[in-house]
């Protein structure tokens, strides 16, 4: 188990403490100035990694989707 310190550096060394911050709405200080919500983004990483993970694969099939609308409309002109 982490202390509050320890917890609180090893989310700010996240690879995605960015992404982290703009989902939260919460400063990298604001992480080290409340070592809760270290805890809460360490508790529900995965949570958001698979979110993240899960936008990235719509964001391809969606851009299939659209060039194959796109071809099919092309070839009707």
């Amino acid at each position: 188990m982490f202390n509050n310190d320890n917890q609180v550096a090893v989310v700010l060394k996240y690879s995605d403490l960015y992404e982290i911050c703009d989902f939260y709405d919460v400063s990298p200080g604001e992480i080290s100035d409340n070592p809760c919500y270290a805890r809460y983004i360490a508790d529900h990483h995965s949570d958001l990694q698979n979110l993240i993970s899960g936008y990235v694969e719509m964001g391809e099939i969606n851009r299939d989707i659209c060039n194959d609308f796109y071809y099919a409309c092309a070839t009707r002109i």
